[in-house]
């Protein structure tokens, strides 16, 4: 398997604890792999024709909504699990811990293989466009501890 190839950005960026601007590497990435390109990809030198591919692709999908509205943890198998999961603030006592501060989250885990290709990326300066360097602060509901993937939304 060859060594994936991460191109990254210093980019203008608020950092909400300090409420001061600096600057924070970004990932440039290919762009974006739609589901179109996915069940292309996964006929490639196939006999399947891409519509009983797509048919497929879209039924697992609706099956891993179903079991996630269900509660389940859904395993991906070589590409990771999802988990149901929360956010909420940190207090000093149970009972000061109200429901109303509980968010409803969507965890991502990468499989091992997955997670060890991303940090085993080889990496690289790219040049920033001029267009990149005054973005907005970015909401920060869940920090991703960095090791065990991270919090995907709402």
């Amino acid at each position: 398997m060859a060594k994936l190839k991460l191109k990254v950005a210093r980019s203008k960026r608020y950092n909400p604890h300090t409420r001061a601007m600096g600057y924070a590497a970004r990932v440039i990435t290919n762009g974006k792999a739609d589901f179109e390109d996915i069940v292309a990809e996964a006929c490639h030198n196939t006999t399947i024709h891409k519509v009983e591919a797509k048919m497929t692709l879209e039924l697992c999908m609706e099956s891993v909504a179903a079991m996630l509205k269900q509660g389940y943890i859904v395993d991906l198998g070589p590409v990771g699990r999802l988990y149901p999961s929360c956010t909420s603030a940190w207090v000093t006592s149970e009972d000061a811990l109200q429901l109303s501060d509980v968010h409803p989250s969507l965890y991502f885990r990468p499989a091992a293989d997955v997670q060890q290709a991303v940090k085993g990326a080889t990496l690289a300066w790219a040049k920033v466009s001029d267009d990149d360097e005054d973005l907005a602060p970015e909401p920060t509901d869940t920090p991703d501890s960095g090791d065990n993937g991270g919090d995907i939304g709402e």
